[in-house]
């Protein structure tokens, strides 16, 4: 009689498959751990059809996706500070599953200083402010790119600050996607809403640390962030 056992990791190794996560932390320590994407979205009917625009797009180009709805602010902070963790199920075990992550898209209603979902949400303060918990701090990976599809979150005030740029401060997060005014999602398209909105802007920072802001269209193909003429 003869056993076989598959081989999950090498003894003498740390890091079997040398993805910078160790073998007592990797869910997976034969594999190399990749990057992931996620939708992160209030409990919205149009909002739904917006996540749905995002998964297809996901699906064609053949690239992994968690897809969340959250009601609550204590609700966003959970996933936030897990997003690199093994998700099944409903629930975050703790191994790590991912690299980091590509894009992080939150659909939702919004304004310059807040997101928000259906119970309440995300503060401009919450963010990078000075207190218990910042957003800043809890975030324990790199994110590429975040994709604020809700109203009014790129749109800066006086002090050029809003929930785009707040985020885009931060050194884990490469760049950010907001809208700087009212937005409306019809058949597909996400379009601005008034002649004082530049429509839909990139954030990020320079050389210097310095954020910048770049204007991509006023009409984008929901799902992705292709300006449409």
């Amino acid at each position: 009689m003869s056993y076989v056992f598959r081989v999950k990791s090498d003894p003498e190794k740390n890091d079997t498959d040398s993805d910078e996560c160790w073998d007592n932390k990797d869910a997976s320590p034969h594999v190399k751990n990749e990057a992931i994407n996620y939708i992160i979205y209030g409990a919205d009917d149009l909002t739904v059809e917006q996540v749905n625009d995002y998964e297809r797009y996901y699906e064609k180009n053949d690239l992994d996706y968690i897809s969340i709805q959250v009601s609550t602010y204590d609700e966003f902070v959970n996933i936030w500070k897990k997003l690199i963790y093994d998700y099944d199920g409903g629930a975050y075990s703790e191994k790590i599953a991912y690299s980091g992550v590509d894009d992080l898209c939150i659909l939702s209603h919004g304004d310059w200083d807040s997101i928000a979902f259906s119970s309440d949400g995300i503060a401009i303060g919450d963010i990078c402010a000075k207190s218990k918990d910042p957003l800043v701090d809890l975030l324990s990976t790199n994110i590429e790119t975040m994709d604020i599809v809700a109203c009014s979150c790129g749109k800066e005030n006086s002090e050029g600050k809003c929930i785009a740029t707040e985020f885009a401060s931060s050194a884990k997060i490469g760049e950010v996607f907001a809208w700087d005014g009212v937005m409306r999602y019809y058949m597909g398209y996400n379009s601005c809403l008034g002649s004082q909105s530049e429509g839909y802007c990139r954030f990020y920072k320079d050389a210097k640390g310095a954020i910048q802001k770049e204007v991509i269209g006023r009409v984008i193909k929901s799902g992705t962030r292709r300006f449409e003429f």
